[in-house]
Order: structure tokens, then sequence, then C-alpha cells
């Protein structure tokens, strides 16, 4: 078996020379899918008090996501709020004197984006 490839440009030419067949396969060479960056930060909507519920908004983002992660934090302590991860939060009791966001994260084709945070109601 004898195998050789030929780069033209960016068209990818190999082929394969099995007993006497030959079998071919060629296309167009591409870039890597880039990982989705943001344009428009999300938005954090709702009212920090207890049983009140807070959402955060995707924002907006290049590079077409698929689908989209979500993380909550207390702001003081930098903590991950342990199983808060959809786009809303039910506020409770052991919030109290914490201040919270949320950061959200594109995924596509090329990744996970760099996680951004949304922003705070006034």
């Amino acid at each position: 078996m004898s195998l050789r490839k030929n780069i033209i440009g960016v068209v990818a030419v190999s082929f394969i020379i099995i007993g006497g067949a030959t079998s071919w396969a060629c296309g167009v060479v591409t870039a890597p899918a880039a990982v989705a960056v943001n344009t428009a930060p999300p938005v954090i909507t709702g009212s920090l008090v207890v049983g009140n519920t807070l959402s955060v908004t995707n924002g907006t983002w290049t590079n077409n996501p698929t689908s989209f992660t979500y993380q909550w934090f207390w702001d003081d302590t930098g903590a991950a709020i342990a199983g808060a991860t959809s786009s809303t939060y039910a506020v409770k009791s052991t919030d109290i004197g914490h201040s919270i966001h949320a950061t959200v994260t594109a995924i596509n084709a090329g990744g996970s984006s760099i996680p951004c945070p949304g922003l705070c109601p006034p």
C-alpha cells in the first residue's frame, strides 16, 4: 500500500492505491470554528428579597452559540452557589447579607466562551 498527500492552496487531495484500485477524497480546508464572543452583556432582573426569583438573560454573542450555561455567585465571597446553574435563581434565607451575580457562558462548535458576568439591577 502506498499513500500520497498533496496540498494545493486550500484544497487537500489524498489518494490511496490498494491492489491497483484508487480511492480519492478532496475538500476545502477550513479554519476551526471560533468560540462565541460577548457583544452585549447579560442582564440580571429581579429583587434581592428572600422568596423572589432572579433571572439572567443570555446577552448578545457572536459566532452563533448553540447553548448557554449559567452559574450564580455570592459577590462578597466569590463562591459559586451550589446547584445554582440555571437562568433563574430563587433567593433563599441563606443569601441574606450577600450580594448575588450570575455568569453566562456561550457554547458553540468552537467550544465554550469566557464566562460573562451579568449586569445587576440598580
